[in-house]
């Protein structure tokens, strides 16, 4: 729990939600309640070694992994969607 800049506080949440549509085909997607990533990050999201935060803070997103399995490997798609 943090607080969200309005004095109460804030429950981050992760919700995973998977479809199997058929036997080659399966749905995966995330959300968050968080504030969301900013444009450059955004346009850059699954390049290797990309940092959202300072060098001593965190591991940096990784997504580029993620692409790595879902479309070099497994021929399938991913993509980022911010609402």
């Amino acid at each position: 729990m943090s607080n969200n800049g309005t004095g109460s506080n804030f429950h981050s949440q992760i919700l995973i939600h998977t479809q199997i549509i058929n036997s080659d085909f399966l749905i995966v997607k995330i959300h968050d309640n968080t504030t969301g990533i900013n444009e450059q990050v955004k346009l850059r999201i699954f390049e290797p070694f990309l940092r959202n935060q300072p060098i001593a803070k965190g591991t940096g997103l990784e997504l580029s992994i993620s692409y790595k399995i879902v479309v070099e490997r497994h021929q399938g798609f991913i993509w980022y969607e911010q609402k």
